[in-house]
């Protein structure tokens, strides 16, 4: 039996087999040389499950995350890693970059930048803390998918280096969805 730690990597293991063996079979794909990692994280990125965490947004994260509506926003939770969500609208007269340089002012200075890009009508952006909570260090990443109208903040906790990848494809996974932003949470720059 694989233990909690172990099955992130299985799965990913098993969908990049499953893939590779499609490939092969319907000869889509370079069969003849080993993937790289590029090409395995990309095949395990495209099938892994979308999760809608707000009504307008929704991410690609592991089946293993146990998802939970908390009072303070949207909890996943997995052995090692937690995702904090929170969905926000902005002012009709805000726009994207208006809302990004609001969230960089709002930001720690002693943030380490880890990407800003622009994906079709949403600004994705994240930085990178080192923390320490109850006594014990952490690395927090904190995303943001800002779209017209709102943007969907993520905070995303772990103790071990070994998931700053991840951290980085889930925030990059971060889609909007087409519906409004959640108003339980109120309205922010």
């Amino acid at each position: 039996m694989v233990g909690g730690r172990d099955t992130d990597r299985v799965l990913q293991r098993v969908l990049v087999g499953v893939l590779a063996a499609c490939a092969a079979l319907t000869g889509c794909g370079p069969a003849s040389r080993p993937a790289t990692d590029d090409r395995m994280q990309l095949a395990v990125e495209s099938a892994m499950p979308r999760r809608q965490v707000a009504p307008s947004w929704s991410i690609a994260v592991e089946p293993t995350f146990k998802q939970e509506e908390r009072a303070e926003g949207t909890v996943l939770a997995a052995r090692g890693r937690t995702i904090w969500v929170n969905s926000w609208q902005t002012p009709p007269e805000n726009d994207r970059a208006q809302t990004v340089a609001w969230l960089k002012e709002q930001s720690s200075p002693d943030r380490r930048d880890l990407f800003e890009e622009v994906d079709g009508e949403v600004v994705r952006l994240a930085y990178l803390l080192r923390e320490v909570q109850g006594g014990r260090p952490r690395i927090a990443v904190y995303a943001y998918a800002v779209g017209d109208g709102g943007y969907l903040q993520l905070a995303m906790y772990f103790q071990d280096e070994k998931y700053l990848d991840w951290a980085l494809r889930v925030a990059r996974s971060v889609q909007a969805e087409g519906g409004p932003s959640d108003p339980a949470r109120g309205i922010r720059p």
